[in-house]
């Protein structure tokens, strides 16, 4: 009898990251949904731990404290057209970057300029803050599950776990009703996992990390420069975040 596939163990290598905000309206997401990560290091989360002295009893008793969450550092191989990294660790030091008149007037001259004056704030790299919360989602190896090729191709499925998984953590409602998101996180998610479905993968995800507070603090624009190397270059962004939490079915 062939096993379910509920039933088989996850693997590394099936995994996508989304942005899922602040989205703002007429803003682009952090990351280029076509492009992947070639690797993206597990999420740890580590609690201290206090020592007390009981009355007169012979061994110290230790107690939890506060926790804390781990950085996790993003891969990805190098190409022409892919800032997404830069992108965002300048927005951390500059600002959320937009189309300013500036930029509009360096290319059409006054007008240019008197048009791009209009639409400050339009067209952000990720929204109102650089300060994001992130979506790792982890799949399953394969399909199976009774899901028809339709549902998958049109990213249905996909959409609307994803969605779910977002909707049943901490702080996804408050976002996604805050006055500076425009359509909200659900949108977002629904989006991003539909995009996903019809476009890239027929899985199903198995379970994700929501992870809060994201700010990048390390860049790496490629790999070493040797000329003795046929090596992909491959870029990296260091991320600390506030915590994380773990969604699937036994959480």
């Amino acid at each position: 009898m062939a096993r379910l596939a509920v039933a088989d163990h996850l693997q590394n290598y099936t995994f996508w990251l989304f942005d899922l905000g602040p989205i703002a309206a007429l803003a682009l997401p952090l990351f280029l949904p076509a492009l992947g990560f070639s690797s993206i290091s597990a999420p740890e989360m580590t609690i201290e731990t206090k020592e007390i002295t009981e009355c007169n009893w012979h061994w110290k008793r230790k107690v939890l404290g506060k926790g804390s969450a781990s950085s996790i550092t993003l891969e990805r191989g190098v190409q022409f057209f892919d800032a997404d990294f830069y992108r965002w660790i300048q927005s951390g030091l500059h600002g959320t970057p937009t189309l300013h008149g500036i930029g509009l007037a360096s290319a059409f001259g006054a007008i240019g300029g008197a048009i791009g004056s209009n639409l400050t704030g339009a067209f952000e790299v990720g929204g109102p803050t650089y300060r994001r919360l992130l979506l790792l989602v982890q799949f399953f190896p394969r399909l199976g599950m009774n899901a028809t090729s339709s549902a998958v191709g049109n990213g249905a499925i996909s959409a609307g776990i994803i969605t779910a998984i977002g909707a049943g953590a901490a702080g996804f409602t408050d976002l996604g009703t805050s006055s500076q998101v425009a359509g909200g996180i659900r949108n977002a998610a629904a989006n991003t996992g539909a995009f996903l479905g019809g476009a890239f993968a027929a899985r199903l995800p198995a379970r994700a990390f929501l992870l809060s507070g994201c700010i990048p603090t390390r860049y790496k624009p490629s790999g070493d420069f040797d000329a003795m190397s046929s090596d992909v270059s491959v870029a990296e962004l260091e991320i600390e975040m506030d915590s994380w939490t773990e969604i699937g079915l036994a959480t």
